[in-house]
């Protein structure tokens, strides 16, 4: 999926060169343990541990997700909404934790469907709603949540459980393989929740 909503800068520069490598080489080493798995070289084991850079990682995601805009909205002059401006001032600053109103959770997410969800919340039974903003593409989901409530506990892995590493500290990530959210989570309401989605603000694409 490609969006002509960033400009040349914060599309090479900041993602290209800072930030999404980081992401590249987790993809790339789990595309290839797919790869193997599919071919019959290997079993896909329960879980496995990779060290990866989660500050450059965390900023990828965040970059993509502010890039996930419509066109049109992008060309409004106005000012970001209170969570984008954190995101936009985390993403421009290396030297700067994960902000106490984010929390970003990712998982295994086996399925071809690439899904980018803005400012949508969930409820979830009778707790309180959340907030937030989602990325899926295989293998991978994020689900960067703003002003959690405290007493929620969604039972998934933090992506920065230590938010103030610094920007190139090594870290340990691991994936869950054979238990991870169904397909349409958390975007898709349970028997007793709800979910609200914002016009205009998410995209699906299809392979």
């Amino acid at each position: 999926m490609k969006y002509r909503t960033t400009c040349s800068s914060c599309n090479n520069d900041w993602l290209g060169k800072k930030y999404d490598p980081a992401l590249a080489e987790l993809f790339n080493e789990v595309k290839l343990l797919a790869d193997s798995v599919s071919k019959g070289y290997l079993s896909l084991p329960p879980c496995k541990t990779y060290f990866v850079r989660p500050q450059r990682l965390a900023r990828s995601v965040i970059g993509h997700i502010l890039a996930g805009n419509a066109v049109n909205i992008v060309q409004q002059n106005t000012p970001h909404a209170p969570m984008y401006q954190v995101m936009a001032d985390y993403f421009f600053d290396e030297t700067s934790s994960l902000p106490d109103e984010l929390e970003i959770y990712y998982w295994f997410y086996p399925f071809n469907d690439i899904r980018i969800v803005r400012a949508f919340g969930s409820k979830f039974g009778a707790a309180e709603p959340i907030v937030g903003d989602l990325l899926k593409f295989f293998p991978f989901a994020f689900w960067v949540t703003w002003n959690q409530p405290k007493d929620i506990n969604l039972n998934l892995d933090k992506l920065l459980p230590i938010p103030d590493l610094l920007i190139d500290e090594a870290s340990q990530l691991t994936i869950n393989f054979d238990c991870y959210p169904p397909s349409h989570f958390p975007e898709a309401p349970q028997d007793s929740g709800m979910t609200v989605f914002n016009s205009k603000m998410a995209a699906v694409g299809k392979n």
